[in-house]
């Protein structure tokens, strides 16, 4: 149990916390006077810290299992303590509550990421590697390109650079593997028919 501005004290054994009740309890604990009460008077809390008053509401989670209480703790006795009273403290729980379930989500939400990212990772680099079972093959050149050659060799020069920068460009986007080039001629492979068309219609861009 977290205690903060009483004094010295920050932590207790959880067995001599007073709170450690309400949580057993499930429900909210009052009481007004700790020192007359049978199961408190002898606390340490009590008999050495010297607490008189505590109220305490358990802090119950979507699972049904209490995690903690937000209380009260005074150095005098409280007789005087209303339902009005009460009802902030459970109103505060709810805000505790509502935090600790966003907090949770967000959690699982960057656990997810993680994981899907991971799988991702995986997937791609499996994609990345060459196919070894279901082998999709695809054979392209030029049209015409030996005229072409023949008839603009400068320009063929700078055009067959584009080409195959284009080319490799798309093979690499569509998880292609390059088998063999020769001339303007490619051989290529892929995991599946759907990368194969892909690719081919990003080179006809």
């Amino acid at each position: 149990a977290q205690y903060q501005g009483i004094k010295e004290l920050t932590a207790c054994d959880r067995g001599l916390s007073i709170c450690n009740y309400t949580v057993k309890k499930m429900a909210p604990l009052v009481v007004p006077n700790l020192l007359l009460h049978p199961l408190f008077k002898d606390n340490p809390m009590v008999s050495e810290e010297g607490f008189r008053f505590y109220a305490g509401v358990p802090i119950v989670d979507q699972d049904n299992w209490a995690i903690g209480t937000l209380c009260l703790l005074d150095y005098v006795p409280h007789y005087d303590f209303s339902e009005e009273m009460m009802f902030r403290i459970e109103a505060m729980v709810q805000l505790v509550m509502r935090q600790l379930e966003i907090r949770r989500i967000q959690v699982e939400n960057q656990e997810l990421t993680l994981k899907h990212q991971r799988l991702y990772d995986e997937f791609i680099g499996n994609k990345r590697a060459p196919p070894l079972k279901q082998v999709t093959m695809m054979f392209t050149d030029i049209q015409g390109s030996t005229a072409l050659w023949e008839a603009f060799p400068e320009s063929m020069n700078t055009a067959q650079a584009l080409h195959d920068k284009v080319f490799r460009s798309a093979l690499e986007e569509h998880y292609g593997y390059e088998v063999t080039t020769e001339g303007d001629a490619f051989e290529v492979a892929f995991h599946s028919p759907t990368d194969a068309l892909a690719c081919a219609l990003r080179i006809q861009r």
